[in-house]
This record gives C-alpha cells, sequence and structure tokens, in this order.
C-alpha cells in the first residue's frame, strides 16, 4: 500500500512538473497544429503522441508571444477538438476526452417493475428516480459505477459500459431486513408479519448524525415523520407532527421510552436501542385516544454487555452558536430616538421619548462621541430631572456573539446523567 502510494504521488509530481515547463513564441500568429506540436517538442524534449485520424494537425491556430506553460499551451490549441493530454516520462500523448452518455432501462424485482428506485453515479452528484413504470434515464460516463437501491431490496451495482439503452437491472428482496424484530404496543413481532405503518430506525442510524437532542437526530430518518423547529433559541424543543395536521386543535405524537410517557428533549441519544414510529389509526386500537396523532416507542439499551458486565459510556460535544440575524443594531442617541419617536409618531400621534428640540440638539452634538467627552457629558442633570444623551452598544455589551456550547453525556449501567451546559 505504501509503495503505491509513493508511487502515485511520484507520477502526479512529474505531471505536475512536465505541465509547467515554459514554453515560448516568438511573435503573435496563426500557425498550423502541427508547426505548434513542432515547436513544442523541441523546446522541451518530449514527444507529441496522437491518432492522425483523431485530430486535424492542419488546423489553424492563434498563439501569442512570450512564455506560457506547456499545459496552458497544450489547453489553449486543443480547446473545441475533444482532446486532452496525458504526461508519461518524455511522451505527452493526446487522448480523447471521456464524455457523458444517456444510460436508459428498468428496474424491477422478480415480479414487476420497481418505482421509486434511487439511482447514483458513484463519484458523482448525478442521481436519478425510476417513474412509474420503472424506467430510468441517467448521464454518466462509459465505464462509471451505477448504484440502484430502495428499501426492501438489497443495493446493486452495475459497470456502465458500451450498451446505453434497455438496460435490465433486477433487484432482491432483503429477507434479512424483513426478519428484523418490530416493538409494537402489544410485545414485539417480525417486520414482515407486521401489518400496521410502522418505520424502525437502529441506534447505529444515529450515530453518525450531529445533533444535541433526538427529535433534531430524526429528521428524515422517518417518512411521515415531520420536525419543525420553531426557532432557532437555544434549547427550544421541536414540533412533532406524524402524517400532517391531524385537528383542527393541534396534537403531538404519544411517546412512549421502555413503556412509561416521556420527552425526547429529555433522553440521552446514546442510551437509545431503537425506536419505532406507529404511524396508522391502528395504534389507537392499543393505546387509546391519546394515539390518534400517532406514538413512538423508544427502547433503550441495558447498561452492560452479553456476558453482564456493567458498561460505561461517556460522549461529548462542542460547538459555537451565533446570531442567525443582523447585531448592527443603531448605537447612536440622536437616531435611536428619532427612529422611535418617528414610527410611534405616526402610529400614535405623539413621541415616543419626551425628548424637546433642545435635547435633540444636544443628542446631535454628541452622535459621533465613541466615548463621553468632559465637555458634553452624556448624562445632564436640569431641575432635578436626569437627561440621558448618550451613544452606547447595549447588545454587544450585554451579549456575545460567539457563544460556547457544551454536552456530556455519562451511561453507566442504564442509568444517565446528561449534562449541557
Amino acid at each position: 500500500m505504501k509503495q503505491l502510494l509513493l508511487a502515485t504521488l511520484l507520477f502526479l509530481s512529474i505531471f505536475a512538473s512536465a505541465q509547467n515547463q515554459r514554453v515560448r513564441f516568438e511573435s503573435d500568429a496563426q500557425i498550423p497544429l502541427s508547426e505548434i506540436f513542432r515547436q513544442i517538442e523541441g523546446q522541451t524534449n518530449m514527444t507529441i503522441a496522437y491518432n492522425e485520424n483523431s485530430i486535424d494537425t492542419g488546423r489553424i491556430v492563434s498563439v501569442s508571444a512570450g512564455d506560457k506553460t506547456l499545459g496552458e499551451v497544450m489547453n489553449r490549441v486543443l480547446a473545441g477538438t475533444g482532446m486532452t493530454i496525458k504526461i508519461q516520462g518524455n511522451i505527452i500523448a493526446l487522448v480523447q476526452e471521456s464524455k457523458e452518455h444517456e444510460y436508459t432501462g428498468v428496474v424491477k424485482d422478480a415480479i414487476a417493475p420497481i418505482v421509486g428506485a434511487v439511482l447514483t453515479v458513484q463519484g458523482s452528484n448525478t442521481v436519478a428516480m425510476t417513474d412509474i413504470d420503472g424506467k430510468f434515464s441517467v448521464k454518466a460516463k462509459e465505464g462509471s459505477i451505477l448504484k440502484v437501491s430502495i428499501l426492501g431490496y438489497n443495493e446493486v451495482e452495475i459497470i456502465l459500459g458500451s450498451k446505453f439503452n434497455n438496460i435490465d437491472i433486477t433487484l432482491t428482496e432483503d429477507t434479512q431486513l424483513l426478519d428484523e424484530v418490530v416493538v409494537v404496543g402489544y410485545g414485539t413481532t417480525k417486520k414482515v408479519n407486521l401489518t400496521g405503518a410502522v418505520s424502525v430506525i437502529k441506534a447505529d442510524e444515529l450515530e453518525d448524525r450531529s445533533a444535541l437532542s433526538v427529535s433534531r437526530m430524526l429528521q428524515g430518518s422517518v417518512p411521515g415523520l415531520n420536525i419543525t423547529n420553531r426557532s432557532g433559541r437555544p434549547g427550544q424543543a421541536a414540533t412533532i407532527n406524524i402524517r400532517g395536521l391531524n385537528s383542527i386543535n393541534g396534537g403531538s405524537p404519544l411517546i412512549l421510552i421502555d413503556g412509561a410517557e416521556g420527552d425526547l428533549e429529555r433522553i440521552n441519544p446514546a442510551d437509545i436501542e431503537s425506536i419505532s414510529v406507529i404511524k396508522d389509526a391502528s395504534s389507537a386500537a392499543i393505546y387509546g385516544a391519546r394515539a390518534s396523532f400517532g406514538v413512538i416507542l423508544v427502547t433503550t439499551k441495558v447498561g452492560a454487555d452479553k456476558n453482564g458486565k456493567p458498561v460505561v459510556r461517556y460522549s461529548g460535544r462542542a460547538g459555537f452558536t451565533s446570531p442567525t440575524t443582523s447585531t448592527d443594531f443603531e448605537t447612536r442617541g440622536y437616531y435611536s430616538a428619532w427612529i422611535n419617536d418617528s414610527f410611534y409618531r405616526t402610529y400614535q400621534g405623539l413621541n415616543y421619548t419626551s425628548y424637546s428640540p433642545e435635547d435633540y440638539y444636544q443628542l446631535w452634538i454628541r452622535r459621533n462621541d465613541k466615548v463621553e467627552d468632559p465637555s458634553r457629558p452624556w448624562v445632564v442633570e436640569q431641575n432635578g430631572e436626569y437627561k440621558y444623551y448618550a451613544n452606547f452598544d447595549w447588545y454587544n455589551y450585554l451579549f456575545n456573539n460567539l457563544r460556547p456550547t457544551h454536552e456530556h453525556n455519562v451511561s453507566v449501567q442504564g442509568g444517565t446523567k446528561h449534562l449541557k451546559f
């Protein structure tokens, strides 16, 4: 492995060095591509290799005088030819650029086409989905790896070749997934025997999610589970809804943690073994009317391993939060008072403050003072009344824009100490 890495680094170094060689043209000119190749070979002591049927060497190309790197010159003269360079030793090979092709076909199982299968091209951002007939269309380069996946089926990877149309991809059912045990109200059952609409999230699916609460970890992991953050205020609980609005009076799902009603915001994510979300009306037959908004069942881990030995788990997280809105508030006394009075006078017909024209003049002459000038103090006493003429940034005096946040979770034999500060 180390030898392969060193060879790769050496190749990249040689490639970069060759591309950075200097090539000079004496004057601006329009000359054939073959003459440009001849001059490059003479100045760099390298040989340009190409297929004469792939490129027109008689094509006239404009060059400008001066020093340029080999890479700049080759990219300029090969523009529009569909060719690129590959340097190996003292050979500059002109090769055809890999083009994207449109691949079409059908994704199906043993019985019928599969609707909604997701197709991704490895190493790119290309994503496609099968339509109602199981058909797909995706653009990719020849030799790319196409991944096909959908819940309940084993993922398939195929190498795209020279066949562009009528590609048949057959998926097989994930029987291991159907054998998983699902927690329901009256006990447990296998997923293959389950008739209600239940989604299950395992602990390993939540491990890599960076969030301070379980509710935020569940975002995007369960179809039909809508989690809304009502505000950006630290510690603000999220709103949970299953399958849209259930009542004009609102309502939230019933949350049971090991059989007892609880709050997802107060449970340590590291203690969760699995979460089952019951989304249909069958839950009401077990839990009553309270379950009409859906049920979320949380099963926690035990505090010991398979041999009965106690297990201690610790996880910690630190970060910084900052305001999501601008905090560049008006800090000058004159403009602060004037803006308040202007808006309040339009609304109520009178000023918000009790400042007189003389007070506004005093505010005006102090408007650019960063610190208090002894010749014009910020607080003035007149007839037993105090007048305040200061310029002061109260927000940044009271708050920090960057606020550190920490969370520490310690689990000992099933008991949890959850510290957040």
